[in-house]
């Protein structure tokens, strides 16, 4: 089994009131996201804190601009980036990135399994 985003299609969890953004659990054997696809947990101008991902997969492959992100534009802190694969790559300027505009910044965490 494979999930796949592509062609700017977006996975999201955000918020743009005073609560938190939801958490995102993805679990499959192949994750692939090109062509400027997304996942993110976000705040939007917030005070909440935005969604923790968990990405849970034997191979992550983010391509042609895809993202996973997690990010405040708020006065929230952004959420945490979690990656648990086998193997993992990005290719042609794709980006896993937590990011805030006044909050603390999230954490990446990087697991790799055999």
């Amino acid at each position: 089994m494979q999930v796949l985003y592509e062609y700017k299609s977006a996975i999201t969890t955000a918020t743009s009131g005073t609560g938190n953004a939801g958490d995102m659990e993805i679990t499959t054997p192949r994750l692939l996201v090109k062509n400027s696809g997304n996942i993110s947990g976000s705040t939007l101008s917030s005070s909440g804190r935005g969604g923790t991902l968990n990405l849970n997969t034997g191979e992550l492959i983010l391509q042609d601009n895809a993202k996973v992100t997690v990010s405040s534009q708020g006065g929230g802190d952004a959420g945490n980036i979690n990656v648990s694969s086998a193997s993992t790559l990005l290719e042609n300027q794709s980006a896993i990135a937590a990011d805030t505009a006044s909050g603390n910044g999230g954490n990446i965490t990087l697991l790799f399994s055999d």
